[in-house]
């Protein structure tokens, strides 16, 4: 009898065991932190402390060594290993693209789940970043989307988080799309102002230069270039001079435009998707503008088409050049072009339910 009891306490004691190993497992986060070469190690089996907008605390499982804070601009990614039934849900629905069932289920979490401190910060800031994102289809989510950036923003716990200054971002994108255009100057104000380090406040600059406009833009633009350059923020330097060629387009010099246009699509290393898909259906533009015949609507036909097939995710400029495409096969004629003009016209039907 005594030894079916010890042999009884010994499987529960390594039940025991297994089962807090399996909970220190769980425990365990990823973070992902970028050099000053731009190249990204992925760190395992790590205990994320604290998480501000200046640094991020963490200590890598079983090393000799404590606490490490690495500056927050060079953490790329962080990936909480103990995550509650309702934000991870949330999650999977934000990764799969399904913001209302991700709204639902961030809402679920604030409301109902306990634990770690990480948890309802971060499921306030990603509700607002999916009402956003929702709001690209659903314009009236913009406003929800304001409003729970805002509701964020006012927890004095998050005062000093490290998504205090996506937060402000991803308000002033959403406030600008809803044509809140002073609550959008309001929040990249006060990044531009600097609080937030500089990558921030060259972000700030940028977004509040554009709602200003006109010539007091343009000073600000320069400024912005040599920051951008100096911290090698090659998408922001294309993104500004995409602005610059656009204000040359309002005031009537397409050669200009053209010329500034071909520079950026000339250097594409670093820039994003959105901004290089914006520079050919520039170029199409202007092409299309000085067109006096057949040769020179081909020539704006193909930027376009270069759209829509190298930067179909770039969404609202490929329906753009989609559209652009089409009513210019159309006008060059043909039975060719008329069967492809056909074929955009699926195909733009097809992307705009997406």
């Amino acid at each position: 009898m005594r030894a079916v009891k010890t042999w009884v306490f010994a499987a529960v004691a390594v039940l025991l065991v297994l089962a807090a190993a399996d909970s220190v497992l769980a425990q365990e986060d990823t973070i992902w932190i970028k050099d000053s070469h731009g190249r990204v190690e992925k760190l395992e089996r790590v205990s994320v402390g604290r998480e501000t907008h200046r640094f991020i605390r963490y200590k890598i499982a079983g090393a000799v060594r404590s606490w490490e804070d690495e500056p927050t601009e060079n953490v790329v990614r962080i990936e909480h290993g103990n995550k509650p039934m309702n934000y991870a849900l949330a999650d999977r629905e934000r990764h799969n693209g399904n913001w209302p069932g991700a709204v639902d289920k961030y809402k679920a979490s604030i409301k109902h789940d306990r634990g770690s401190d990480w948890v309802k910060k971060y499921a306030r800031f990603f509700l607002a970043e999916c009402y956003r994102m929702w709001g690209q289809t659903e314009p009236g989510k913009l406003n929800d989307a304001v409003k729970a950036y805002d509701d964020y923003l006012k927890e004095k716990e998050n005062s000093d988080h490290r998504f205090v200054p996506n937060a402000y971002y991803g308000k002033a994108l959403a406030a600008r799309a809803a044509n809140k255009i002073g609550e959008a100057k309001a929040a990249y104000d006060k990044l531009g102002k600097g609080p937030y380090g500089e990558t921030w406040e060259i972000y700030g600059q940028f977004g509040s230069a554009q709602l200003t406009g006109g010539s007091a833009a343009i000073k600000i633009y320069e400024r912005i270039i040599e920051k951008a350059k100096r911290k090698r923020m090659y998408n922001i330097v294309a993104a500004v001079r995409l602005s610059l060629a656009k204000t040359l387009v309002k005031e009537g010099k397409l050669k200009e435009a053209i010329k500034m246009y071909k520079e950026i699509a000339s250097t594409p290393e670093g820039v994003g998707k959105e901004v290089l898909a914006a520079v050919h259906n520039g170029l199409g533009s202007c092409y299309e503008k000085l067109a006096s015949g057949p040769d020179d609507y081909k020539r704006a036909l193909f930027a376009y088409l270069k759209v829509v097939v190298l930067y179909s995710s770039a969404h609202s400029e490929y329906l753009h050049a989609l559209k652009k495409s089409r009513a210019l096969l159309e006008k060059i004629g043909g039975e060719v072009n008329k069967e492809r003009a056909e074929d955009l016209r699926k195909e733009y039907e097809k992307a705009l339910k997406q």
